[in-house]
């Protein structure tokens, strides 16, 4: 609002992220293919764009292929992650059990920690098979076995 006007350059991150989502469901697409695209965005403006995305998706219902590396943004907003490979093939499939609409309180929940700690696990590359710590509140001690 009030900013119709302004040219391109003259927009913050968000504004364009605005945009750049507004043109893409102009036509009304069945699908939505979105590369990273909170990812130069502060963390405020990431949450804000995120519920905007899930708003939009509960208006339109468009398939949505997510690129993401960050996992509580793959949790917070998929119904499905898939782990990929260096290679390119599926490591993993974790379904996302949790409901719509979602909030940001979801973040701070047992089963988000829980399965955020599945899909960190899932992410660590094949050089380094170690877990990282686990979930808040699990035995985080290791096995630790030598060659």
């Amino acid at each position: 609002a009030g900013r119709e006007h302004d040219y391109p350059h003259q927009l913050s991150g968000g504004m364009k992220q605005r945009v750049q989502l507004a043109r893409a469901l102009l036509n009304r697409p069945e699908v939505l293919l979105m590369d990273e695209p909170f990812g130069a965005l502060d963390s405020q403006t990431r949450s804000q764009m995120q519920e905007l995305l899930l708003e939009v998706w509960s208006r339109y219902h468009p398939t949505i292929l997510l690129v993401t590396h960050d996992p509580e943004e793959a949790l917070f907003l998929c119904h499905r992650i898939y782990v990929m490979n260096r290679r390119g093939t599926i490591q993993e499939s974790i379904t996302v059990p949790f409901t719509y609409p979602r909030t940001v309180g979801l973040i701070g929940t047992a089963e988000f920690a829980r399965l955020k700690y599945q899909l960190l696990t899932a992410l660590r590359s094949e050089d380094d098979r170690s877990a990282p710590d686990g979930p808040p509140g699990a035995d985080n001690t290791r096995e630790v076995r030598h060659a």
